[in-house]
């Protein structure tokens, strides 16, 4: 922090709380990806996959948390969580099921 190569960036965190800014969505865009290196719509789907993994780990089915995710169906779930956590909603549901 103190040799300046870590920054925070006021806007990307006002919108990851789903603050509106004054700043136009193409400016807001820009900000987004120069600071985090993502999307803000990649985080978004990270942050939705992340809540499916709870979801399943907590003992949900896979169609509770299709919906409850707001996923399309459970094929849309299976690549999500494929691309973010390398497993599918069946093996992550498995591997918090007691033995």
């Amino acid at each position: 922090m103190r040799e300046g190569l870590l920054v925070r960036d006021p806007v990307v965190e006002a919108v990851l709380q789903g603050q509106l800014q004054e700043l136009s969505v193409r400016a807001v865009q820009y900000r987004f990806l120069q600071a985090t290196g993502l999307t803000r719509r990649t985080v978004q789907q990270i942050e939705r996959a992340r809540h499916a993994m709870t979801l399943l780990r907590q003992g949900a089915s896979i169609p509770d948390t299709v919906y409850q995710a707001g996923y399309f169906d459970q094929p849309h779930l299976t690549r999500a969580l494929k691309r973010f956590t390398g497993q599918t909603p069946a093996q992550i549901a498995r591997m918090s099921k007691p033995e």
